[in-house]
């Protein structure tokens, strides 16, 4: 059993009953909040979130992986949600290297052993998600499929862009700024940048305004934008991924054809060497694939359960 229990704001959640927080240490001694569901025989969903992401908003997937028969697990990245950040100023979202990542996977990992949750271990990541999920299954991660959402194996920029943010940002960090915010992004989060319309992030409207209101009833929970060393070493991150042999494991992409975060050529480049990876487009979604409209919402639990129950 693992001690030293931690919050879960259930009050700001869509109903997700019987969840259970708690605080585990990584390798690197940073202190990170982890989340689990014991709601099904499937096995359990370990689940990788994105940028800027915490625990509470992906209560609703939790509840729908739950209806179809899986456990679901997720956590805190270090420096986000109620992970501890050792990074200034408020709001940036920081890592000195992308690789530090991986020490937050393996202690979760080590965790899921001890509470002997639902076998077996299904992995389902979420754009910076993707990259570091990526990252886990080359470095050993065992589950026996995987779904990617989006995924961040390239992160969309205006073509004369990419070359600027890639030379841009490893001056940055050469010259001692790793740890201020990439020019033009501040701690302001995307729901305070957008409204239900322009977003990036889903077409629902009403799922919209409600993680909005996650974040005004909860802004301890609220990051903004990166950091200068954080995007310097997400692109050489996400440049290694792509120049790599994917891994032999049963794979399924999902990509909406709205997506305007993710790089959609990366993931069909790296999907094209991919054997054992089925790619798979969402017609009209954009980049919060498991908090889109309903009808879309329900399309992406329905194909990754399928999924993994071919492969359980």
């Amino acid at each position: 059993m693992i001690p030293d229990p931690a919050p879960l704001h259930e009050e700001i959640m869509h109903p997700a009953p019987g969840g259970t927080a708690c605080w585990l240490r990584t390798k690197d001694g940073i202190r990170i909040r982890f989340a689990h569901w014991r709601s099904g025989s499937n096995g359990t969903i370990l689940f990788l979130n994105g940028r800027t992401e915490y625990v509470e908003k992906y209560g609703l997937a939790a509840s729908a992986f739950a209806t179809r028969g899986f456990s679901f697990a997720t956590f805190d990245w270090r420096g986000q949600g109620l992970s501890e950040t050792v990074s200034h100023p408020p709001g940036i979202c920081h890592v000195d290297d992308f690789l530090d990542y991986q020490h937050d996977v393996k202690a979760v990992r080590s965790a899921l052993s001890k509470l002997a949750l639902p076998r077996p271990l299904f992995l389902v990541s979420h754009s910076m998600g993707g990259a570091i999920g990526l990252r886990a299954l080359h470095e050993g991660l065992a589950v026996n499929a995987a779904v990617f959402c989006a995924p961040m194996w390239r992160i969309r920029f205006p073509p004369p862009a990419q070359f600027a943010a890639r030379v841009l940002s490893a001056a940055a960090v050469r010259v001692g700024w790793s740890r201020r915010f990439v020019p033009g992004s501040g701690p302001s989060s995307h729901f305070e940048l957008a409204d239900s319309e322009t977003n990036c992030l889903t077409s629902d409207a009403a799922i919209f305004s409600f993680l909005g209101g996650q974040l005004r009833l909860r802004p301890e929970l609220s990051r903004g934008g990166p950091s200068c060393s954080w995007m310097h070493t997400a692109i050489r991150e996400c440049h290694r991924l792509m120049s790599v042999r994917p891994p032999n494991l049963k794979s399924l992409v999902l990509l909406g054809t709205d997506e305007r975060v993710v790089d959609p050529e990366a993931v069909r480049t790296l999907c094209a060497a991919w054997p054992e990876v089925e790619l798979e487009l969402i017609e009209g979604a954009r980049h919060e694939l498991l908090l889109e409209s309903g009808e879309l919402r329900q399309l992406v639990f329905d194909r990754t359960a399928d999924f993994f129950l071919a492969y359980s």
